[in-house]
């Protein structure tokens, strides 16, 4: 009887040490599943920045171009009103040289010729 229960504590015990060990590995894998969740999570939230990150740039981008795009068209506009004032101009030049060449210094011909309505010369000769 004596060796009967010696061999149930020896087992009893060999159980034991099986147990611990078993929960010893639990353990173990649980703070590696944690420590991978935690990375995970970490690259997560490197992830979320990154992408919060190229949601900015992307909106900074755009607000860049919409400004390009605002300096082309104003730029365009201020060429076409230069282009626009210098027509006039040469148009305004163009009538003040009409009317000189139209009414003109009479008598400026060579010889006593004097310049009739039609422009031509008419000698005196």
């Amino acid at each position: 009887e004596y060796d009967l229960l010696r061999t149930k504590v020896s087992k009893a015990k060999d159980d034991m040490e099986k147990a611990k060990a078993a929960h010893e590995a639990a353990q173990k894998r649980l703070q590696e599943a944690k420590k991978k969740q935690a990375e995970a999570d970490e690259a997560a939230g490197t992830a979320g920045k990154k992408v919060a990150k190229a949601r900015d740039d992307a909106k900074a981008a755009e607000k860049d171009a919409s400004a390009a795009k605002e300096a082309t068209d104003k730029a365009e506009e201020e060429e076409v009103e230069d282009m626009r004032k210098a027509a006039e101009a040469e148009a305004k030049n163009d009538k003040t040289g009409e009317a000189d060449a139209k009414g003109g210094k009479k008598g400026s011909g060579k010889n006593g010729e004097a310049d009739t309505k039609d422009g031509k010369k008419k000698s005196g000769k």
